[in-house]
């Protein structure tokens, strides 16, 4: 569990996606633990140009309003990514895009490391090594401060004994965390992605079963 987030009142985050950021529950529990603004805007089942489009929607509103602007924007790659068969190098172009774009509005940029979804309708074997390839990369250009932190949920989600499916108690479809200790798990990783951005130190290593 989280002992605390480090966001602030001054604080505030955009987050941006596909059904992962749709969800309600992860949701409230970040914001009862976290005394931050938050926002969010999400397109289920779309991929990274939609996200993006979401993002720039959301910052334009935000710039109009006269409101100070986000300081962080959650912006990631989906299982929809993964599933419509591009490419990691084609991935890796368009998240950059998005996260560049909201880095020239001084907004600290925060991603995900994706899962995988095994047993699922869209599933192929070879979308393991395009996930793996990518959450690689993730974390590279973290250490190359190119993003301020990244929610690790292919670490805490992810099945030791099957790193094609996700852990079966967070999940009922194997592609969504659907189940309320998946949802508690998700907002856990979501802190552990603020603190990391507000301390500059990575989430800890979890420890296997």
């Amino acid at each position: 569990s989280i002992e605390g987030c480090l966001l602030t009142p001054q604080d505030s985050i955009l987050l941006v996606g596909a059904s992962g950021v749709a969800a309600n529950s992860y949701y409230n529990q970040i914001t009862s633990k976290c005394p931050a603004e938050f926002d969010k805007a999400a397109d289920p089942g779309k991929q990274i140009s939609r996200i993006t489009e979401l993002l720039k929607e959301k910052i334009a509103e935000r710039e109009s309003s006269g409101k100070k602007m986000y300081t962080y924007a959650f912006i990631p790659l989906t299982s929809n990514d993964i599933a419509s068969g591009k490419s990691a190098d084609n991935l890796k172009i368009s998240l950059t895009e998005a996260l560049d774009f909201a880095k020239s509005k001084n907004i600290q940029v925060i991603t995900q490391t994706l899962t995988p979804f095994g047993g699922y309708s869209s599933w192929k074997d070879s979308h393991l090594d395009t996930i793996n390839e990518l959450n690689s990369w993730i974390k590279e250009i973290y250490q190359q401060k190119k993003i301020s932190a990244y929610a690790d949920f292919n670490a805490a989600l992810t099945d030791p004994a099957d790193p094609s499916r996700l852990k079966s108690e967070y999940t009922t479809d194997h592609l969504h965390s659907t189940t309320s200790a998946g949802q508690k798990k998700v907002a856990e990783v979501f802190i552990q992605s603020f603190n990391m951005a507000k301390s500059g130190t990575p989430p800890p290593i979890p420890k296997e079963l």
